[in-house]
């Protein structure tokens, strides 16, 4: 006689074997399904909307390989709009590279502009300070220059007005002295010519004037000088 553990061992082993068999059934009505009975229904719905359509089995077949043609040159335009756009993709890649080449480029240039422009104008205001510096300078020094030019001229005027006073006196003085000396030779002149002429007029009753010959009183008729005796 079998125990209760092989009774229920030999239990669970047809309960596997059943499970196993509903299993394989399953599947068997599945793939049934997918390969058979799905191709029976879809080619049956199609013959169903061909006879709908008044179309014979022929024509449905070619407008079936005219769509299969369509599909083919859909797939090649496809393959070249892939191609185009892998085209256009790496072109627009190499642009966006060149793009940020530029950009960059643009800022280096852009920095060594704004560097330049910053030098030039340091340089600007240094050379604007120098000049203005030379300015300020030139003005002192010409400043300086007509304050010495005022003041040699005020001092060459005030030695010329001296020179010329000076001068003026000494020739004042020399022509007060020459007319004084004029004046005491005329009459020395004339007191010789008296005592020689009017003693010369006894003599000679025409004697009138004289005159001066080599520093001498010379006894004459109808001369400048009139004898006074």
């Amino acid at each position: 006689m079998l125990n209760r553990d092989d009774k229920d061992g030999s239990h669970m082993g047809k309960r596997s074997v059943s499970l196993w068999a509903v299993l394989l059934v399953v599947l068997g009505i599945v793939i049934l399904g997918v390969f058979i009975v799905r191709p029976s229904i879809i080619g049956y719905s199609v013959y169903q909307q061909v006879a709908k359509s008044n179309y014979s089995v022929s024509d449905y077949a070619g407008s079936i390989q005219d769509l299969q043609n369509d599909v083919d040159i859909a797939r090649v335009n496809t393959s070249l709009y892939a191609e185009q756009f892998a085209h256009i993709e790496d072109l627009h890649t190499e642009v966006t590279n060149s793009l940020s080449q530029c950009v960059e480029e643009r800022a280096s240039l852009g920095a060594e502009l704004n560097a330049s422009l910053q030098a030039n104008t340091d340089e600007i205001a240094r050379l604007r300070a120098d000049v203005e510096e030379k300015k300020t300078a030139a003005a002192a020094a010409e400043l300086a220059r007509n304050n010495v030019v005022s003041q040699m001229t005020a001092e060459r005027e005030s030695l010329v007005a001296q020179t010329n006073s000076a001068c003026d006196a000494k020739v004042q003085s020399a022509t007060d002295d020459l007319s004084t000396l004029q004046s005491d030779y005329d009459a020395l002149v004339a007191n010789t010519a008296k005592n020689v002429c009017c003693k010369a007029r006894i003599d000679n009753p025409s004697v009138d004037s004289y005159d001066v010959l080599s520093h001498k009183v010379v006894c004459i008729s109808g001369g400048e000088k009139t004898l006074v005796c």
